[in-house]
C-alpha cells in the first residue's frame, strides 16, 4: 500500500484486469486490501483496466474511473460489498468467454468441486469447512468458468461468512463487519489455489436443520442444468441464453443433491466422493 495524506493507492490483478484503488481514508484501504490481498500487483506503468476512488468515511462515496458515481455505502461493510459487485460486473462484460458462476469453489489434487446454494445457503460455510481437511482454497462466492476447457478459474477474495460457524472456529485476524466476518486470505487454513482447474464436481446445497446426517443424491445432467443454471451471473453472454454452457458443464462433471447436516460430517460425505473421483479419474 502506498500512500500520502490524502490518498492510499493497492493495485490488483484480478482474472488477468488491472484494477487500482485509491482511497482517502487509510482505514478503508487497509479493508479493501485485506479483502483482496491475494490478488496483489506490484505498481508500475501500466494503466488501469478498472480505476477506483474511494472518497469520506461512513458515508463513502465509491467513483470509478474518477467520474462515474458507482454507490455511497453508509459503512464498512457496505464499502466492500459495493466495490466488489462493481468489480465483479465488470469483469464480467470484459471476460465474456468464462462463465460466472454464485458459487464456492475448493481444489484436490489440482482439480476443482463447486459449491452452490442461494445466499446463505451454505456455500462459504461449507468452503470454510473443507479447507480444514486438506483442500485448495478458489473461491467462496464466484467460480468463474472456461466452459470449452471445463476449467474453474480462482477467485480467492476474503472468504466471507454471515455468522459464525459451528465446529471450525475463526482465527484472531478475522474482519468483523456489522454483518459479515470475512477471513482474509494469507488466515485461512489451506493454500490459496493460483491457477484454474478442471471441474470435476458439483455440489448444490440444501441445509436442513432438522436432518441428523447428510445425505447425498446424484443428479442426471439435465436435472444437474435445470438447478445450476438459476446460479447463473452472465448466461446472457453466452449463446443460447447460456443453456448450452450450462449443459455442457453439467454434463462433464458430476452433479450431486447435497443436504448438508453437521459440518464435520458433511466434510466427510463430500470429501469421499471427491477423493473417489480423484481415484477413478471419474
Amino acid at each position: 500500500m502506498s500512500g500520502d495524506a490524502l490518498s492510499f493507492s493497492d493495485q490488483f490483478n484480478i482474472l488477468g484486469q488491472r484494477v487500482r484503488i485509491r482511497c482517502s481514508s487509510r482505514a478503508a484501504a487497509r479493508l479493501l486490501s485485506t479483502n483482496l490481498g491475494a490478488f496483489a500487483a506490484t505498481e508500475g506503468n501500466v494503466a488501469p483496466d478498472l480505476d477506483y476512488t474511494i472518497t469520506g468515511t461512513q458515508p463513502f462515496t465509491v467513483l470509478r474511473a474518477g467520474r462515474v458515481a458507482v454507490a455511497h455505502a453508509a459503512d464498512a461493510g457496505d464499502l466492500l460489498y459495493e466495490v466488489e459487485k462493481d468489480i465483479v460486473i465488470e469483469l464480467q462484460r470484459r471476460t465474456p468467454q468464462l462463465f460466472f458462476m454464485h458459487s464456492g469453489a475448493i481444489a484436490w489434487e489440482g482439480r476443482a468441486s463447486l459449491f452452490v446454494a442461494e445466499s446463505g445457503g451454505g456455500k462459504s460455510t461449507t468452503t470454510w469447512a473443507m479447507l480444514h481437511h486438506g483442500y485448495g482454497y478458489l473461491s467462496d462466492e464466484i467460480a468463474p468458468i472456461a466452459v470449452d476447457e471445463l476449467q474453474v478459474h480462482p477467485y480467492p477474495h476474503a472468504l466471507c461468512l454471515k455468522r459464525l460457524p459451528p465446529s471450525y472456529p475463526l482465527p484472531a485476524m478475522t474482519m468483523r463487519l456489522n454483518r459479515t466476518l470475512h477471513v482474509p486470505p494469507h488466515g485461512l487454513p489451506a493454500p490459496i489455489v493460483g491457477e484454474p482447474c478442471p471441474l470435476d464436481a458439483i455440489f448444490l446445497l440444501r441445509h436442513d436443520p432438522t436432518a441428523t446426517e447428510p445425505s447425498l443424491r446424484r443428479l442426471t445432467a439435465a436435472e444437474g442444468a435445470a438447478r445450476l443454471f438459476v446460479h447463473a451471473l452472465n448466461a446472457l453472454a453466452h449463446s443460447n441464453a447460456g443453456l448450452d454452457a450450462v449443459l455442457h458443464i453439467t454434463s462433464n462433471a458430476r452433479c450431486y443433491a447435497l443436504t448438508t447436516a453437521s459440518l464435520p460430517e458433511t466434510c466427510e460425505l463430500v470429501g469421499s466422493v471427491i477423493r473417489d473421483l480423484s481415484v477413478s479419474g471419474k
